[in-house]
């Protein structure tokens, strides 16, 4: 429904009755639903008209990125003598009548989002309206943390409203935002194990398609943020409570979250780093579903060593999770390549399109950071890579002006002129900051083209923290992310990030775009003794914020 922000509910129907033409034809049905609801309550009135009582609702008012809508919601804060409490009042509209389970799911879809919100309710009341046979209906606590869907008289609509009606609203996007919304299973380990968490529709259909799906390899792919890890999990606990054996391995720095889900929701998990191609896993050998989770690490020989487990007879399907930018070793980066040539005849391919979770502004700058428009035409890789970002650019930007992002100031830049400053203010960050310093993949000796040498670090090593490390931390978010970078960083005549000295056999660049990807609010880059660098970052973070005023994705 298309109105201003904050409306009366009987102005609209008034101007309805006025003329009826002003309202576009796809949103009449939510229009003669409220319609009818303002009537019944016309017919109780008992104190003040209904005028007076339906003031400050937002109509279709929906969630950033989540494609959750709230027909009727009122957001009021009500003032006590020591104390500021909120209340929220949220209404669905149906034509016709809807089954009793459906307008249960929905309510209680919502109470969760307003729950997960942050917001310390005093209340919270969530009605249903079924036009056709004038029923209302409350989602209602029933004893301690239970709810359930009773029928109720027009009579409490009209109390509630009456109770609240000279409360002032306060802004509802102040604190219904995704990050406050959705969790990680790696992060909130223990609210996904209590199911607190909720699959967005995209999501939802993902994990429905997922759970149905008849082929032997099955490919997901997604970009940072866009809530992989959370589908997989959820997949995972499906299968499970079908008695199937799973399981998962997780091409990540084994982290305690993988161990208790495990534990808890009762799979299987297996580290990378320990899967041994030439060792037969008795756990591998009775698994009906075997799930890798940034597939893009696995290494050709382990996938063959997978694949082989089909010929034991109990393994139905091979799930590969994985996003083809989040490579870190140069040998990874021609993996996501490879796994779209298995069975080519006996896979099959999902995309989880989108974002919902990482910051719109930081995804762009992270884009725009690490790789220009234009295209090293000595590398043919490099060409694949910039085609992918492009396409992304242009996704991103349609989320853009759908959901009508502004710029914000959630990237900072810091210079200092020595490792010895810098050093001490990003240990200072998760005080002061509330940020979590990241750092680069300390380095060590190795071979390369066939000789031994010793690989420098992209960052000197005084600043070099080995427990925080985007190895470590592969498929984590914090809400801020503290990132280094110093002289050894530069730009090429193309115009993209490069690092000047080998570092181990991971890509520094890679590393930075890992480590910038997990940040959701804010991003912080402590630019260390490289001023053309500091200056380079200032131009694209202007840039960037030219994108979103001008409505713009250069490619």
């Amino acid at each position: 429904m298309i109105f201003k922000k904050i409306n009366n509910l009987a102005s609209i129907i008034q101007l309805y009755n006025s003329k009826p033409t002003l309202f576009p034809k796809k949103v009449l049905d939510d229009v003669t639903a409220l319609k009818s609801l303002v009537e019944e309550l016309d017919k109780v009135i008992e104190k003040v008209s209904t005028t007076q009582i339906t003031n400050n609702f937002l109509i279709g008012y929906e969630f950033e990125r989540l494609h959750q809508e709230f027909d009727l919601l009122k957001a009021v804060k009500v003032h006590q003598s020591d104390s500021e409490q909120k209340i929220v009042i949220n209404i669905e509209l149906k034509k016709s009548s809807a089954k009793k389970h459906e307008i249960e799911k929905q309510l209680k879809n919502h109470q969760f989002y307003f729950n997960r919100a942050g917001i310390k309710y005093t209340d919270m009341y969530l009605f249903g309206y079924c036009e056709d046979k004038k029923q209302f209906f409350e989602y209602a606590k029933k004893s301690g943390n239970e709810y359930e869907l009773i029928k109720v008289s027009s009579e409490r609509i009209y109390e509630i409203l009456y109770k609240f009606r000279m409360c002032r609203y306060f802004d509802i996007d102040e604190i219904f935002r995704v990050e406050n919304i959705l969790i990680s299973p790696l992060n909130n380990w223990e609210e996904f194990v209590k199911k607190n968490y909720l699959l967005t529709d995209v999501q939802r259909q993902l994990r429905d398609n997922l759970l149905t799906a008849d082929k032997k390899i099955i490919r997901v792919t997604g970009s940072a943020g866009s809530g992989k890890t959370l589908v997989l999990y959820d997949v995972v606990r499906n299968l499970v409570a079908k008695e199937k054996e799973v399981v998962v391995i997780p091409c990540h720095t084994k982290i305690n979250a993988h161990s208790e889900l495990a534990k808890s929701i009762n799979f299987t998990t297996i580290g990378i780093g320990s899967l041994n191609y030439k060792k037969n896993y008795s756990e591998l050998v009775k698994a009906n579903y075997i799930f890798v989770d940034e597939a893009q690490r696995i290494s050709r020989k382990q996938i063959s060593y997978l694949l082989s487990k089909f010929d034991d007879g109990n393994l139905e399907r091979i799930f590969f999770f994985y996003d083809e930018l989040q490579w870190l070793k140069s040998g990874e980066k021609y993996i996501s390549k490879y796994l779209k040539t298995i069975e080519p005849d006996n896979s099959k391919d999902f995309n989880l399109k989108g974002s919902v979770r990482s910051n719109y502004f930081i995804t762009l700058f992270a884009m725009n950071l690490l790789y220009s428009k234009d295209k090293n035409k000595n590398d043919n890789y490099k060409d694949t890579i910039v085609e992918l970002i492009k396409k992304r650019k242009n996704f991103l930007f349609r989320d853009l002006k759908k959901y009508n992002v502004k710029p914000t100031s959630s990237v900072n830049i810091y210079y200092f002129d020595n490792h010895q400053s810098a050093r001490e203010f990003m240990s200072t960050t998760p005080e002061t900051l509330g940020s979590t310093p990241l750092y680069f993949t300390p380095s060590k000796n190795g071979i390369h083209d066939g000789k031994r040498i010793h690989y420098s670090n992209p960052i000197n090593d005084e600043i070099t923290d080995p427990s925080r490390n985007p190895h470590k931390y592969m498929g984590r978010e914090f809400d801020s992310v503290t990132v280094p970078m110093d002289s050894k960083f530069s730009y090429d005549k193309e115009g993209n990030l490069v690092v000047k000295e080998k570092c181990n056999n991971s890509d520094p660049v890679q590393m930075l775009y890992e480590i910038v990807t997990r940040a959701r609010k804010e991003l912080n880059i402590v630019v260390i003794d490289n001023l053309a660098l500091y200056e380079k970052l200032e131009q694209i973070k202007q840039n960037t914020e030219k994108m979103f005023r001008d409505g713009e994705i250069s490619n």
